[in-house]
């Protein structure tokens, strides 16, 4: 009954001599039940061309149709929380950079569970999955509709926050995040007591595309674990500079033993007492 007045329209175009092939359809069986239809209109025609009646043809597509978003949730959902995964959060972010900032700023916040790893190496992985379902739970109970969690593996998750540039609000948001995270948790008759760090970047300032936001997030992020962790640290350039430096650091050192470059010296310890 809903699609009644689409359902005229469609007769009026092939009693105009129209066929329609493959649309699909709701439609409702005699015992009331709602299924999906692929549906098929074609005019049958008199002797002297004018339409004398209408052949339909409906196929039953509803398990196919439930198939197709089970699989379009696979693509897009991580299968443990439920949440947006990877995929769906380079689309998302991708789609709010795309805007040049016509509706402000957009804000990522990058969390990272401190101690997750003696969790699942003491209580074993279904803890640990536990764990990661409730700490979706909790970030996206904070965040609520001023944005959407995601998460991106492991025990990374990435909140996005569109339209605040502010970094007061944002920490705001994001301390109220991690104080959420440090609550304890009951997991399979343990409580467990663990603790977040975050990195924050703000676009466009901290990155034009998905990639480089991202990264600038993950800096941060490091500076926060570096500080002590359980703490949130927004990017600032001179992290970059510093990830520059290790990194160049690192291949100078590796260059240098692979071409014997190193001296090791002795320098012997001596009282001058005795």
């Amino acid at each position: 009954p809903d699609e009644w007045d689409d359902s005229r329209r469609l007769f009026v175009r092939v009693l105009a001599g129209e066929t329609i092939r493959n649309l699909r359809l709701k439609r409702r069986r005699k015992d009331g039940s709602l299924i999906d239809v692929r549906a098929s209109f074609a005019p049958m025609h008199n002797p002297d061309g004018t339409v004398r009646a209408i052949a339909r043809s409906y196929e039953d597509i509803t398990d196919y149709v439930r198939a197709e978003e089970q699989l379009e949730r696979i693509a897009h959902h991580d299968q443990l929380t439920g949440l947006p995964n990877r995929l769906t959060l380079r689309n998302e972010l991708g789609q709010l950079l795309a805007r040049d900032g016509s509706h402000g700023p957009t804000t990522i916040a990058l969390f990272d569970l401190d101690g997750f790893k003696e969790v699942n190496d003491t209580l074993g992985h279904s803890s640990g999955d536990q764990l990661l379902i409730e700490v979706g739970r909790r970030l996206s109970d904070v965040v609520g509709d001023r944005g959407q969690v995601c998460r991106l593996g492991g025990d990374e998750f990435v909140a996005i926050i569109p339209g605040c540039g502010d970094p007061l609000a944002i920490g705001a948001i994001v301390d109220t995040m991690l104080r959420r995270l440090a609550e304890p948790y009951r997991i399979n008759d343990h409580i467990l007591n663990i603790a977040g760090s975050a990195g924050v970047a703000i676009a466009p300032t901290d990155g034009s595309n998905v990639d480089e936001l991202i990264a600038n997030a993950d800096l941060a992020l490091y500076q926060a674990k570096a500080d002590g962790g359980h703490v949130c640290r927004f990017f600032v350039p001179v992290l970059r500079a510093q990830a520059h430096a290790r990194r160049g650091l690192g291949l100078e050192l590796r260059r240098a033993h692979d071409q014997n470059e190193f001296e090791l010296y002795y320098q012997p310890q001596i009282r001058l007492a005795d």
